[in-house]
């Protein structure tokens, strides 16, 4: 999956009114987050339990 799809998904899920939540984000993608200035664009976690963890929290 590349960087355009992620923003495709981004922006099919603020249509509907759902969000997109980036779990384990690391190394090489949390790079290319920076680097393209997308990591303020989505929702990142650096570990799945706490994107989780969130949207259980708010259910």
């Amino acid at each position: 999956m590349g960087m355009n799809e992620l923003v495709d998904i981004m922006q099919r899920c603020e249509t509907r009114g759902t969000r997109l939540l980036l779990g384990g984000v690391q190394g090489v993608m949390a790079r290319v987050l920076s680097i393209t200035g997308l990591r303020h664009a989505f929702e990142v976690f650096a570990k799945f339990d706490d994107a989780l963890r969130l949207t259980m929290a708010q259910a």
